[in-house]
């Protein structure tokens, strides 16, 4: 009954993690996991935030409709026109996955999720 969000916590006191996250509820218990083809170093730290369903906080899916390329656009009526909200996103399974680094932008008063290295996002990424 929550959303997971999660930042890697790179203070100097543990490793770089240098490969993109993903998060997953399986066996009734939150997991991070790697997203791509290397695993996680040990005693990787990451700040997390279990928020409560709703207006801000939801789970977007990518589709054919809402998806071009390398970017996906949030659409959202508590982000429309919002260019000054602060939006933060987490790659979660289960849902296809999208092994790569991703970010957010904001161009023609929406919000977009987008692949950091251009590859393509798939319809069903979480």
């Amino acid at each position: 009954d929550r959303i997971l969000i999660i930042t890697h916590e790179f203070s100097g006191l543990g490793p770089y993690v240098n490969t993109p996250v993903h998060v997953i509820f399986s066996a009734n218990r939150w997991q991070i996991f790697a997203g791509g083809s290397t695993n996680l170093p040990m005693n990787a730290k990451f700040n997390v935030l279990a928020a409560a369903p709703g207006d801000n906080a939801f789970a977007h899916v990518a589709s054919t409709a809402n998806t071009s390329t390398n970017q996906t656009i949030i659409d959202s009526p508590v982000l429309k026109d919002k260019l000054n909200a602060r939006v933060f996103v987490t790659a979660a399974r289960p849902g296809t996955n999208n092994p790569h680094p991703i970010g957010v932008f904001y161009s023609g008063n929406r919000w977009r999720i987008f692949n950091q290295d251009l590859a393509v996002i798939p319809a069903g990424a979480r």
